[in-house]
Parts: C-alpha cells; sequence; structure tokens
C-alpha cells in the first residue's frame, strides 16, 4: 500500500510523535466576506503527539494532540481574532480525523498493520487471547478504529 505525498504527514502523525511538516489544505470559514471562495491554509506542524487506547481488540481510539503554526494563509480575516483561531484549529483537526481514518480503513482494506494497532493489543491481552486471535486476519480489518484530533495554533507569521 502507498500512502499519498499529501496523506503522508497525517500518516506520519498516526504512526507516532512526530515533529516538523506541513499541511496544506482548502477550508471554508464562517466569517469569511466571499462564502463561494475556499481559502488555503499551510499549518506547519511544529509537534504531534499520539496516544492509543484499546478498549477492546475490536475498538481502538487514537488520540492526536497537534500543535503548529500557520505559514501562509488567504483568506482576509483576523487571525489574531480567538473565534477565528477556533475555527481553524477545528477544520484542522476535522481534516486531520477524516484523512487519518481515511488511510486506516484502506490500511484495513489491505490487511495491512503498518501504525502498529496490533502491538497495542497485544500489549493489552494476556498471551491465552493474544494466541486465540487471528489478529491480521480476522480481527483488524473490521474492527472500529476512531481518530480524536485535538489542534492548538501556537502562533501565525506573515500571512497575507
Amino acid at each position: 500500500m502507498q500512502v499519498t505525498p499529501k496523506d503522508g504527514r497525517v500518516f506520519m502523525m498516526l504512526h507516532g510523535d512526530y515533529l516538523g511538516g506541513a499541511i496544506t489544505t482548502k477550508m471554508k470559514l464562517k466569517e469569511e466576506p466571499k462564502q463561494d471562495d475556499y481559502l488555503f491554509l499551510t499549518f506547519a506542524t511544529l509537534e504531534s503527539e499520539r496516544k492509543v487506547n484499546v478498549k477492546s481488540p475490536k475498538e481502538i481510539e487514537v488520540e492526536l494532540n497537534v500543535k503548529g503554526a500557520i505559514e501562509e494563509y488567504t483568506g482576509v480575516l483576523e487571525l489574531s481574532d480567538d473565534e477565528v483561531q477556533k475555527e481553524i484549529e477545528a477544520n484542522i483537526a476535522t481534516y486531520i480525523k477524516e484523512t487519518g481514518e481515511k488511510i486506516i480503513r484502506e490500511m484495513q482494506e489491505k490487511q495491512t498493520d503498518s501504525l502498529g494497532f496490533g502491538q497495542y493489543v497485544r500489549n493489552k491481552s494476556s498471551y491465552q487471547e493474544w494466541n486465540g486471535l487471528k489478529w491480521k486476519e480476522e480481527i483488524y480489518p473490521d474492527a472500529q478504529i476512531t481518530i480524536n484530533a485535538n489542534v492548538k495554533i501556537k502562533g501565525f507569521g506573515s500571512v497575507k
């Protein structure tokens, strides 16, 4: 399986704690004057942290905490406004969640556990339970793996 370069940053965040990289995406903000226009934003991730919570072998939650700065922005809103920042953070978090869950679904279809979820399930299970599981063939392809992304903008430079 291959991950596209555009999705590569999200994959790296899902893979483990990650420093560096940038996400460029288009989004609509509620307050943008021209509602039919999209704005483009480059969010440079300074750091991301991943936590995996195994509720059961078939239910796994991934929590991503991402901090970064806005490097480029084509909109006309004031980024220093707290409400604008919160909306951008929510949009970036949604982008990370949707992209990450798409990547995971593709990996499940191909029975590829490149993010190491099986290791977390194994660590949470007893020896007998793990040996009884057919993780890669039966459990992993149908497991419900969800992502909770929390994004925090740490700063922004000259962005207009």
